[in-house]
């Protein structure tokens, strides 16, 4: 799993340890077979043997020459379990120890260290606190698999990922920009952006967008009927090929294409323009961004720094998170009104010593009556992944420094809406809950609800904790919803490695000829032209002009925007 191979990397880099990969050539044909396979020779193949002339012979036209697998094949339905089998069977006679949670990692300690192995198939990450325990995995696959077996000593590149670890180990880096250039270059984006600026019909756009955000989804069913131009229809005739390589993308180092992109996968059928305007957004974000990717901090990652200790410092409930080594956001977006039959949107991520290991951006496959519904739908949803992990450190007590015997502290689940987060703590039933499925109610099991059980049995283990966050600190946000350039950026920075300067939102607007009201001090300000300095964002942009005309709010002199909020209303600075 993906999810597994991320933990293992911020594990290392929170050690500040080395990952090594390994690549094992032509692995499918090394598998043991567990049961006999026959193959039909190919036409025009021959087996010389006389015991099988002499049986053709004796019975002809009785049967066709067939043989027997020694070894595995690539095009064999059962080729990647035999060798998924294979190779588990040799990490076990090894010693390792494969985790309950994920059958591809597998682990090995004692008092001299330990070493952590994640699989994807033949390729292997490789991290551990001792470089002997390294070397002699090394030795060890290179005797069972051949002396072909590549083996980097810091990983580069795997599954199309490249990646940068700093000479300290202190940080890692992956993007996948070969793999988006490869993507414009094979629909020729460039071509059939300059065929549409040369249609007349059509408006001129840029290559690039710093955001996948366009005005035209804030009121779909009103462009639902307006013609494609040329660049929409070539995207239209390559949407699932484009469409693929972005899922690939999105489930690997770009999980900031994951909001849009959950919307434009639904028109793989049949493509409305709704979905061809998302994919057309998005390869223009692509082409501004295509370097961007997850960034892993030994120390000082943005989420820890700018969201868990703020929170933990202002809200006394919180202070029990600020030294928590993992954490998990949840958000869902209510009756989504992009969406025909107003389902509502589930997002959630969790990270790992500050560092994004997994998300999701889906739509909700029931349609829920109410916000609570909604909310309550997609904190089930993170709390299976939660547990998930939970699981997943509970047999690395080592890596995490956790006594050996106790289960780990809960993952904290942090949720903005109230009614939600009560319902979820509480074993009750409302009026508004009662009709719910049954289901949605396990993260009540999943954070060690007794109230249901009898004197005899035993407390299940609490693996989620559920906790009140504000909605603005909720980075679950930018999963649930198409979120403007400005709120895009403000927490796509704790998604990927994307740059924010929080004065940038804070734009300057053109004059406008407001009359003031007649006051008695300063007459000299009446009907002058004065400078409004607006927050490019969905709350700044329904600021009421009415509340501008006070005497703190009236002086032309430009303001200096360092020291404001850029999320507020900049009123102009007596």
């Amino acid at each position: 799993m993906m999810a597994t191979g991320r933990v293992l990397i911020s594990i290392a880099t929170r050690h500040g340890l080395e990952v090594s990969h390994c690549d094992i050539p032509q692995a499918f044909i090394q598998s043991d077979i567990d049961r006999p396979i026959y193959i039909r020779l190919p036409a025009g193949i021959g087996v010389k043997s006389d015991l099988l002339d002499d049986l053709m012979r004796n019975n002809p036209g009785k049967g066709t020459v067939a043989l027997r697998l020694v070894k595995s094949l690539y095009g064999l339905a059962s080729a990647p379990s035999l060798f998924n089998m294979t190779i588990s069977q040799y990490f076990l006679k090894l010693g390792y120890t494969r985790s309950r949670s994920d059958s591809t990692l597998f682990t090995k300690h004692d008092t001299n260290g330990w070493i952590m192995v994640t699989l994807f198939v033949d390729d292997c990450l490789i991290t551990a606190t001792d470089t002997k325990l390294v070397k002699e995995l090394r030795a060890k696959l290179v005797e069972r698999f051949g002396e072909n077996v590549t083996w980097n000593q810091r990983v580069t590149s795997f599954l199309g990922i490249a990646c940068k670890q700093s000479p300290t180990n202190n940080e890692f880096s992956m993007s996948a920009g070969a793999k988006v250039r490869e993507l414009l270059s094979k629909i020729s984006w460039d071509e059939i952006t300059k065929k549409r600026a040369g249609n007349k019909n059509s408006p001129k756009k840029d290559l690039t967008a710093p955001t996948p955000w366009c005005p035209e989804f804030a009121n779909v069913k009103a462009n639902e009927t307006r013609p494609l131009d040329s660049r929409q229809e070539a995207i239209r005739d390559q949407f699932r090929t484009i469409v693929g390589t972005m899922i690939y993308l999105s489930i690997t180092v770009r999980p900031d294409l994951c909001p849009y992109l959950n919307k434009a996968c639904r028109g793989q059928a049949d493509p409305k323009r709704l979905h061809i305007v998302l994919v057309e957004r998005l390869l223009m974000y692509l082409n501004h961004t295509a370097n961007y990717g997850l960034v892993y901090k030994r120390n000082g990652n943005a989420v820890d720094t700018q969201i868990v200790a703020p929170l933990a410092d202002q809200y006394p409930e919180l202070r029990r998170i600020k030294d928590s080594k993992y954490i998990m956001f949840t958000d869902a977006n209510f009756a989504d009104a992009s969406d025909e039959r107003l389902r509502s949107t589930t997002g959630w991520c969790l990270y790992c010593y500050g560092c994004l290991i997994s998300w999701k951006s889906t739509r909700q496959t029931i349609t829920a009556k109410s916000t609570l519904e909604s909310e309550i739908i997609a904190a089930a949803s993170a709390s299976d992944e939660a547990c998930w992990f939970h699981c997943l450190i509970e047999s690395l007590p080592f890596c995490f420094d956790f006594p050996d015997g106790q289960p780990p502290p809960p993952v904290p689940v942090l949720m903005d809406n109230t009614a939600a987060l009560q319902t979820s703590n509480h074993p009750m039933t409302t009026q508004a809950s009662k009709h719910l499925d049954l289901r949605v109610f396990r993260i009540r099991d999943a954070q060690g609800d007794a109230t249901a059980l009898g004197p005899d049995e035993e407390k299940p283990v609490p693996r989620i904790r559920c906790y009140w966050c504000p909605t603005k600190a909720n980075v679950a946000d930018f999963f649930s919803k198409l979120l403007e350039r400005c709120d895009y950026q403000r927490l796509g920075r704790f998604i990927v490695d994307m740059p924010y300067n929080a004065s940038a939102d804070v734009e300057e607007s053109t004059e406008i000829n407001y009359i003031l009201p007649a006051v008695n001090d300063w007459p000299e300000y009446q009907s002058q032209p004065h400078q409004l300095y607006l927050a490019q964002s969905l709350d700044s942009l329904n600021y009421c002009l009415k509340e501008l005309p006070s005497e703190l709010y009236m002086s032309p002199d430009p303001l200096d925007i360092a020291n404001f909020d850029p999320y507020d209303i900049l009123p102009m600075s007596n």
